[in-house]
């Protein structure tokens, strides 16, 4: 959990954009949009969360806020055209004197599931759980570091879990109706 406080120490009101950004090696990360997937265009209503997840299938980086989507701004349309990963948190508009925060999350984990697992518990959103293995076909031979996306009934990716060493995946996400791709 990441805060951020400022206090305006000017005699004049001044707006403040919060913004988390970093450099991520894209050889080795890719940005992965919940609702869009890889390549697709951020949901109507913001993203839930920036995401980078490993070209290995074994880890996921992402921010996300305490209450919320994320904001869609300048900040973030720089981030997707030059694939750099920038966050914008809410604008703090603060008249001489006042103090004003912003909370987020910035998470290290298997994958953008178990990233989405935290952003609801952290939220208090209602979740249900998918669980399954990822076997070759004809076979029980699992299958370890498979990406299995939850997608909504068009097919867009709302997340994205990775199977472990004997094939396993979990998911949690909203209750109702998807496809496992």
């Amino acid at each position: 959990q990441l805060e951020t406080t400022v206090r305006n120490t000017t005699d004049d009101e001044i707006t403040l954009d919060v913004i988390d950004a970093g450099m991520a090696d894209l050889a080795t990360l890719a940005p992965f949009i919940p609702g869009a997937g890889f390549d697709g265009d951020p949901p109507d209503g913001g993203r839930t969360m920036l995401v980078m997840v490993s070209h290995r299938n074994d880890m996921a980086v992402g921010a996300y806020r305490t209450e919320g989507n994320l904001v869609e701004g300048v900040f973030t349309a720089l981030s997707d055209e030059f694939e750099l990963v920038a966050a914008q948190g809410d604008t703090l508009d603060l008249a001489p004197g006042e103090e004003g925060s912003y909370t987020r999350w910035i998470a290290v984990g298997r994958d953008q599931a178990t990233l989405e697992e935290h952003r609801r518990q952290v939220q208090g959103l209602s979740t249900a759980t998918v669980e399954g293995t990822v076997a070759l076909e004809g076979s029980s031979t699992p299958v370890a570091g498979a990406r299995v996306f939850l997608t909504d009934l068009e097919g867009n990716p709302e997340a994205l879990a990775f199977s472990d060493d004997d094939g396993r995946f979990s998911i949690v996400y909203e209750a109702g109706d998807h496809q496992l791709v």
